[in-house]
C-alpha cells in the first residue's frame, strides 16, 4: 500500500468507460492520486499487485473475475487495499456493507456521496485498519461464521450471536431476522442474503432461510415438507430444495 505525503493512491475497476472515466475524476478531486484503472477483475487484479494502491473503487459485476471475487484474492496480499464498491446491483453490496466496514457507492455516483466514501476509506488507510476492514468484509462473502453478527435494522446497529438468530424470513423487499424474543427488519434481499451466509443457515424454502440447529421436528405429512422451528413456528420446504434439507438435517 503506497501513500505519499499529498495523497493516496487509488485504482478504478468498472467495465463501462464513461463511469469509469468519472470515478477517476472524482478520485483525483478528492485528493486521490488514480495510479491505474481496468476494465475488468483479472486486469484490476494484476494492477493492483502492480502498484499497491491504498485505495480499490471496485464495479461488482465485471466480465470474467467480479468484483466479490476480487475481493477474495486480495485477501492474499500482505497489505491489501481498502476496497469501495461502486455498483448499479445493490444486492451483494448491501450484503456485504450490512455485515462490514467497507462502504459501497450505487450508480449513477453522486459527487457527494462518493466524496463521503473517500473520507471513509482515507480514515480506514490512515488508521491503518486496511487489512481487518477486508478481512471483515471476506468473512461476510466468504460466509464465515464470525462470533457475532452487525445486522442493519432501520436507523439502529444491532449486534447478535450467530446461534440466537432462529430464521430470516422474506417481508416484500426486505428480510425479516427472527431470534427467540427479538426480530428486527432489514434492508436487504433474501438472495443477497443467502450468499453472505452458510451453515448452520440453510434456504429452504424462497421465503425462508433457517438455522437447521434451531430445527425440533422435520415433517413429510401430506406430502408436503416443513420443519418446525424451537420457536414453535412451522416452515415450509419447498419441493425443489427438499432432498437437500433432509440430507442436511439428517446428517446433523
Amino acid at each position: 500500500m503506497r501513500i505519499d505525503d499529498n495523497s493516496l493512491h487509488c485504482l478504478v475497476a468498472d467495465d463501462e468507460p464513461h463511469i469509469r472515466d468519472r470515478i477517476c475524476r472524482l478520485a483525483e478531486a478528492a485528493g486521490l492520486k488514480v495510479v491505474a484503472s481496468a476494465g475488468n477483475g483479472t486486469d484490476a487484479l494484476h494492477l493492483i499487485l502492480q502498484h499497491e494502491p491504498a485505495i480499490a473503487f471496485l464495479d461488482i459485476r465485471m466480465p470474467g473475475m467480479d468484483g466479490l471475487q476480487l475481493v477474495h484474492r486480495l485477501s492474499a496480499m500482505a497489505r491489501p487495499p481498502v476496497v469501495v464498491y461502486v455498483t448499479a446491483h445493490d444486492e451483494h453490496a448491501i450484503a456485504a456493507f450490512e455485515l462490514s466496514a467497507i462502504d459501497y457507492v450505487m450508480k449513477p455516483v453522486e459527487a457527494k456521496r462518493f466524496g463521503i466514501a473517500v473520507d471513509r476509506a482515507r480514515a480506514i488507510v490512515q488508521a491503518s485498519t486496511a487489512r481487518d476492514a477486508l478481512d471483515r468484509l471476506n468473512g461476510a462473502l466468504a460466509s464465515e461464521r464470525p462470533e457475532r453478527l452487525t445486522l442493519r435494522s432501520g436507523s439502529k446497529l444491532v449486534s447478535v450471536r450467530p446461534a440466537d438468530i432462529l430464521r430470516f424470513q422474506a417481508v416484500d423487499d426486505y428480510v425479516e431476522a427472527h431470534l427467540a424474543s427479538s426480530s428486527h427488519l432489514l434492508s436487504v434481499t433474501m438472495n443477497a442474503m443467502e450468499q453472505t451466509l452458510s451453515l448452520p443457515f440453510l434456504r429452504v424454502h424462497r421465503s425462508h432461510i433457517v438455522n437447521v440447529d434451531h430445527i425440533r421436528v422435520w415433517s413429510t405429512g401430506g406430502g408436503r415438507a416443513s420443519i418446525e422451528m424451537s420457536d414453535g413456528i412451522l416452515v415450509p420446504v419447498s419441493r425443489s430444495r427438499k432432498d437437500r434439507v433432509q440430507d442436511i438435517v439428517a446428517d446433523r
